[in-house]
């Protein structure tokens, strides 16, 4: 179990295009997110990149035993046309305390907003009753990955089937990894093709 109390982290970062956010220039905007570990299991929430030709990408990880896992990976396009200046932010808690994991985070683009939440308990074999939410909705157990169109917010998150990956336990190189694994469904996935033309 959980027995040690976790850090809390939390996130809030705010970039107008006027302005350079972490070093990158306005059109690229990237943040890994917050993240909270304990005995063996973690959470993060509210990874985002987003850069000049290249979809946005929001994501999340769960870590179980040395294993990780996306909790939800959203591949968004049309944000970057909302406006000539869009304004975007990105803010929530990541958690893991007693027994709980938990994770929420918001990433808003000018007047559309991604929410995604996670929470499991952890058992004797491992997590339990564990549900991640986009938009409010809870997805389907083993669901991952996920369109969104921003030129059309009320359509939704939409699912897209590909095989899980094995992501790198490592914090440090999951920015990259997401970033080439998004190219790579870019090229080979159909639905993920067909979502950003």
């Amino acid at each position: 179990m959980l027995e040690r109390i976790a850090t809390t982290l939390t996130l809030t970062l705010v970039c107008a295009a006027s302005t350079a956010c972490g070093g990158l220039s306005d059109s690229n905007f990237t943040a890994s997110g917050a993240s909270a570990e304990s005995d063996g299991y973690g959470v993060t929430g509210g990874g985002v990149r987003s850069a000049a030709g290249e979809p946005t990408v929001f994501y999340g990880t769960v870590s179980e035993r040395g294993a990780r896992r996306y909790t939800y990976l959203v591949i968004a396009r049309g944000l970057d046309s909302l406006g000539e200046q869009p304004s975007r932010s990105v803010g929530g808690t990541s958690t893991a305390t007693g027994d709980r994991l938990e994770s929420e985070h918001v990433l808003t683009v000018d007047d559309v907003q991604l929410a995604a939440t996670f929470s499991a308990t952890v058992g004797d074999a491992g997590l339990v009753d564990a549900v991640t939410r986009l938009g409010g909705e809870p997805v389907e157990s083993g669901q991952w990955l996920f369109v969104f169109d921003g030129d059309d917010p009320s359509a939704g998150f939409q699912p897209v089937e590909a095989p899980a990956p094995d992501v790198p336990h490592d914090l440090a190189r999951l920015d990259g990894f997401t970033r080439r694994l998004v190219g790579e469904l870019a090229r080979g996935n159909e639905s993920v093709r067909a979502a950003l033309r």
